[in-house]
């Protein structure tokens, strides 16, 4: 919710924001309908930015299908975090199941080489 946004005739504006972790700004930034929830503004939060090749880090609320379809088809990576989200995200289109020991690796000058 937006300090300071409440009225005595609404509720308080409440936003959902886009944020580049690298330099601690908002990328995006859109308001939640009244009476409503993250989900239906995800997307639209996201049309406007390039995903190539960016990781998208939301909560288990995102674990939606048509999220991860989306940020997949737009060249981008997803991480959905949450309790149920293991499971949850290798189901998810375009998601490929990998260790986090693998996926915390550095790649080796070899796979550098042949990339």
């Amino acid at each position: 919710m937006l300090l300071g946004s409440r009225t005595a005739t609404d509720s308080a504006v409440c936003l959902l924001a886009a944020l580049r972790h690298d330099t601690q700004t908002v990328a995006a930034q859109r308001q939640i309908a009244a009476k409503s929830n993250e989900i239906p503004s995800f997307l639209p939060l996201l049309t406007s930015l390039d995903l190539t090749c960016t990781v998208i880090i939301a909560d288990a609320l995102h674990t939606q299908d048509e999220h991860a379809r989306r940020l997949v088809a737009s060249r981008g990576h997803y991480l959905f975090i949450g309790p149920r989200c293991a499971d949850a995200s290798r189901r998810c289109p375009g998601a490929e199941p990998c260790s986090t020991t693998a996926a915390m690796k550095a790649p080796t000058a070899d796979a550098r080489s042949a990339g």
